[in-house]
């Protein structure tokens, strides 16, 4: 902020006109630009800068000696900076403005003083002066001290000296705040109290009584006696090797004593003893007295020395090698050259782990020995797998749990074929699934497509008693490349059990190994066959099924009912196979339901699904038969 006062502005003002009247002056000898060339210019005297209140010019001297002042420059005005001050408790605050360029200054109002703000400090008083109250300003700390009281009364410790035999009873008041004592006398002083101790007189000190005060302590004796004298006893010593004899006189009563009647030493009796030098300690002569038993030594000679005899020993596997010096005259022995043990010469042989024992590798010194053991391993542990030799109606199937790398049997379990096929039940599906059977006559067929359209297994021809189908190899791979599940069915013009046996050697052959997930089931249809009779039929279908369940794949026959109701011994064929059932119906749906006839329904002859150019028989499965097969071990070979 810029503020000018009134006489700034007057005394801005009359400098401008001066200047003025000097620069406004017309004609060559005022104004320096109206000279000609040929005129002396006028010189400069001196350059005047502005300030913040003047004008800022420049002084001329024209040749006459005369000067002017020209080149005016307005004045610089003031920059000024602002500071503000705050009130304290007695000044007013204000805002100080001081000019950057010259220090010229103002200053206005500002906040009024905020007075004092005191807090009381109350000093009570002591026995020694007076209190009062300081009030002292929280913001300057002026202080004012008002509110004087008187001294405060002594708060006294009072210590109580009972009254002795000899002294009367004190007591001492203490201020414990300024220390001021004084002392007030009680009771007086009692009568010593006495206990009398008889001293009896010794052979130097005479007896007395003494009397001792038992509240004071003071004591004095009387009834002193005279000391009784010594009784001395003669003790006599009689003079040794190194000693002389005396006589001591000690008395019986107090022990005193004194010696006397000295006598002079014996001196020693010696006898000489020569011992003659060994190997390592030289040779002497002791002399003992035969007297005390002192004795000492003199006459020495130097020891004679070791002759020593060396051995060496070489070093082995597990012992140093030395050389022992033996010393022929003594038997004194020592070791030196010792070399470290050779190291082993290892034969090593590597024990793989077992199922249940480690591993490792050992290694046999073939000089020493010695063995150790390294690398060791834990036990592989058992790889159990499990395995099936399914049962038939002749022989019974084998469940087994046992270790693939070292065949221990973890457990065997026995199933018979009736007991297997009762399983079925376990298997049940709650809703059937769908599937078709497909021979060469359906051909080509899109098997990606009909996977997709909702079928989940196929049945494919395996062929007749006159030859195979000829799809059957490219249907069944095509099928389980679009995640079909699979089975087969045999169609027969067997006429005896013979032939009968051969449909099943053929069938073997052309499967081939192939795994199924559904049964290879055995389709007897033709009108020859019904006229052979229910024995033979029967005989026929078990020559046939049995081969093929004693190979390892499941199997079940194909029949309609008719066939059930008197071409064939239904109970004996129901209770051993499992059965495929065709009974069309006329809407070709699946509008009735057969799970307590058969494990699979042939519905339709007349169905269609994606994939397939021409009508197809579907079936629909009332057991997850890819699962009990599974379970129950029937597949492609036996154990």
């Amino acid at each position: 902020m810029k503020k000018y006062t009134f006489w700034n502005v007057l005394s801005t003002l009359l400098l401008l006109l001066v200047l003025l009247g000097a620069c406004g002056r017309s004609g060559p000898d005022h104004t320096p630009e109206s000279r000609t060339s040929e005129t002396v210019p006028d010189t400069i005297v001196s350059v005047t800068p502005p300030t913040c209140e003047q004008y800022g010019f420049t002084t001329y001297r024209r040749p006459d000696g005369t000067e002017y002042r020209g080149d005016l420059i307005s004045p610089l005005l003031h920059d000024y900076q602002s500071e503000t001050v705050p009130p304290t408790c007695t000044e007013d605050g204000y805002t100080l403005y001081r000019c950057a360029r010259c220090g010229s200054s103002y200053q206005t109002a500002g906040d009024a003083a905020l007075g004092h703000h005191f807090h009381s400090d109350v000093v009570p008083p002591t026995c020694q002066r007076g209190g009062y109250t300081d009030s002292v300003c929280d913001r300057c700390g002026y202080t004012v001290r008002d509110q004087y009281t008187g001294l405060a009364e002594h708060s006294f410790d009072v210590r109580i000296t009972p009254a002795t035999c000899t002294s009367p009873e004190q007591t001492v008041y203490v201020c414990h705040s300024c220390g001021y004592t004084y002392t007030e006398q009680g009771a007086a002083p009692s009568d010593h109290s006495f206990t009398a101790e008889i001293v009896y007189p010794d052979c130097v000190s005479g007896g007395f009584t003494e009397y001792t005060c038992r509240r004071c302590g003071y004591s004095y004796r009387d009834s002193i006696t005279e000391p009784l004298g010594h009784s001395f006893t003669a003790i006599v010593t009689q003079p040794t090797c190194t000693a002389g004899g005396q006589t001591e006189y000690v008395c019986q009563h107090c022990g005193y004593s004194y010696v006397t009647d000295y006598t002079e030493p014996l001196g020693h009796n010696l006898e000489a003893h020569v011992v003659p030098p060994s190997c390592e300690s030289g040779g002497y002569t002791e002399l003992t007295c035969l007297r005390c038993g002192y004795e000492y030594r003199d006459n020495y000679t130097e020891p004679l020395g070791h002759r020593f005899q060396d051995e060496v020993i070489p070093p082995t596997c597990t012992h140093s090698g030395e050389t022992v010096h033996t010393c022929e005259v003594c038997g004194f022995v020592r070791i030196d050259q010792i070399l470290p043990p050779t190291d082993h010469t290892y034969v090593l042989s590597v024990v793989p782990a077992t199922c249940e024992a480690g591993g490792y590798t050992s290694g046999v010194c073939s000089v020493c020995g010695h063995t150790e053991y390294s690398n060791e391993t834990a036990p592989a542990g058992h790889q159990w797998e499990e395995a099936h030799l399914p049962p038939s109606p002749d022989h019974a199937g084998t469940h087994r749990i046992s270790c693939s790398v070292c065949s221990q049997v973890l457990q065997e379990t026995e199933v018979t074929y009736p007991e297997s096929l009762a399983m079925l039940s376990a298997f049940s599906l709650e809703t059937p699934v769908l599937g078709c059977d497909l021979s060469a006559h359906n051909a080509p067929v899109d098997f990606e497509k009909l996977a997709a359209s909702g079928c989940s297994f196929v049945i494919l021809r395996l062929g007749t008693s006159n030859g195979a189908d000829e799809q059957f190899a490219a249907y069944y791979a095509a099928a389980h490349a679009a995640g079909l599940k699979i089975g087969a069915y045999f169609y027969t013009y067997a006429l005896t059990v013979e032939q009968a046996a051969n449909d099943a050697d053929l069938a073997l052959s052309w499967l081939d190994g192939r795994p199924l997930d559904y049964p290879l089931f055995y389709d007897m249809e033709t009108e020859e066959q019904e006229t052979l009779g229910a024995e033979l039929t029967t005989g026929m279908i078990r020559t046939f099924l049995d081969r093929i369940l004693d190979s390892g794949y499941f199997a079940g026959l194909y029949t309609n009912k008719n066939w059930l109701a008197g071409l064939l011994d239904a109970q004996t064929v129901t209770a051993s196979y499992c059965i495929w059932l065709a009974s069309w119906t006329p809407s070709g749906e699946p509008d009735k339901d057969y799970r307590d006839v058969c494990i699979l329904w042939q519905y339709s002859s007349t169905g269609s699904r994606d994939g397939v150019p021409t009508e197809l028989d579907l079936d629909l499965a009332y057991v997850d038969l890819p699962a009990f097969i599974a379970s129950y071990g029937f597949s492609a070979g036996t154990l």
